[in-house]
């Protein structure tokens, strides 16, 4: 993305924060309209509760923005569980009521 996210960081507009978000527009980066960043914290601190409460986030984001397709990306190598259990508890997160 020609270093637009290391500018953001760089910046202070973008951390990483736990539930921080920011929707790009990436232009001629990439074949999509939208780039949604949603932060997760540190990697050693996503456990099965934030992973669930990360899935609720994305999902209300996801509903206001009106988006009908989506491609789903996440360091889950790092992110502290086996990537079996951060899907599903990232499921549960995004089929959750409120």
């Amino acid at each position: 993305m020609n270093g637009l996210i290391t500018n953001l960081i760089r910046d202070g507009k973008l951390s990483g924060e736990f539930l921080e978000s920011t929707l790009l527009r990436p232009d001629r980066f990439l074949a999509c309209e939208k780039l949604l960043l949603l932060g997760m914290g540190p990697y050693y601190e996503c456990h099965q509760k934030k992973t669930q409460i990360l899935g609720k986030k994305l999902i209300r984001i996801l509903t206001d923005l009106h988006v009908r397709d989506i491609s789903l990306s996440f360091p889950v190598a790092e992110a502290g569980q086996s990537p079996d259990a951060f899907a599903e508890n990232l499921t549960k997160g995004l089929l959750s009521e409120g």
